[in-house]
Parts: C-alpha cells; structure tokens; sequence
C-alpha cells in the first residue's frame, strides 16, 4: 500500500548495465544510508532496461544518474520484499530473424544466467560446502582483513543471503530437467 507518509519510502529504480544489488549499494552510499534499511523483490536482469519498486527504511531523494534513476513512488509502513513480487512483465523484441520460427508447444523452464549472476552460484555452493573465507572473498570481492568470515557474511541482508541459496536450488533444477529431458525427452502436458 503506497501511502503519503510511513517509515518506508517507495521508490522506483530503473537501471541497466548493473545488477540490482550493486545499484543499491551505490545509492546507499550516494545517500548516506546503510545497506541494511535497502530492499527489493528480486534481482534484474543486468543488461535489459528494467524497473522494479524499492523500499528503504527512511528518506531518499530522486536520483538521475548514468545507468541508473529513482523515482519516489511514496511511503508505507513496510518494506518490499523477497517474496513480495506479485510477478514479471516482459516485453522481448527479437531482431535479425531470416524467416519465422516454427511453432513449439512447451518450453523448459531452465534457469538462465541471470539467475547464476557473477560469483552467485559460486558464493550459494562455498555457503552450502560452510567454506565462509571463501564466500566472504566473493562477496566483497577482496581478502578479509580479519578473520571473522561468519560475522561478515551476517552482515549481508537475509534476502542477499538467499538469492545464493536459490542459485544453487536453481542450478540443481536445471540438472534435473536436463537429464529428465535426456532420458525421457521434452516434457508433455
């Protein structure tokens, strides 16, 4: 519910060219805010044009930068969430085709990279083998001053935390669809 006042701000970010967590981390920083009051549904393609509502526990202003923009939408008394996401609307523009595609009646729904996104899978399979260094250094992209590799990973929001987690569900998804498809063939209705 989008209401004219409420802890949360509501925002709309448009990006391309940046995966959503990065973008938030740089309109955190942009804002002076913590990473923690920052939410969102679920990641975006990073190289489509894509929109998606936000939320951040306090005030942001309208940013209107290379790659990325927000837009208050307006405020609430909760945060958007992981699981929060009603669904998708896509629009795919296919260009360069010589003739028209024949018709097909199922698609396997496989998971494509934008949900392996750089170091995703790797860091969800380190968390699940409990190599926390390891995820740590993917994570933040750098070797950990100390060693409290569990403590900095806490301080990853949950719903960062997750999305690793989905990417190892995903892959083992598409595992199995593969030799299901390879043993069976496509799937039938």
């Amino acid at each position: 519910d989008i209401k004219d006042k409420g802890n949360y701000t509501y925002f709309i970010l448009e990006k391309k060219d940046y995966d959503t967590e990065k973008v938030i981390h740089l309109i955190a920083e942009k804002c002076n805010l913590p990473r923690k009051n920052f939410s969102y549904a679920g990641n975006k393609d990073r190289f489509a044009v894509t929109r998606q509502y936000c939320s951040v526990l306090g005030i942001v202003r309208e940013i209107e930068t290379q790659g990325y923009s927000i837009k208050i939408a307006g405020h609430g008394d909760n945060p958007v969430f992981l699981g929060s996401l009603a669904g998708n609307k896509f629009r795919i523009i296919v260009r360069n085709i010589d003739k028209k595609p024949e018709k097909i009646d199922s698609i396997i729904n496989y998971f494509d990279e934008q949900r392996f996104g750089k170091n995703t899978l790797e860091t969800g399979f380190c968390l699940v083998r409990k190599d926390f260094k390891k995820a740590f250094e993917y994570i933040y992209s750098q070797c950990p001053k100390d060693r409290d590799y569990i403590g900095a990973i806490r301080k990853v929001p949950f719903n960062i935390l997750k999305l690793y987690m989905h990417s190892v569900q995903s892959f083992i998804w598409n595992e199995a669809a593969c030799q299901y498809v390879k043993k069976f063939g496509a799937f039938k209705e």
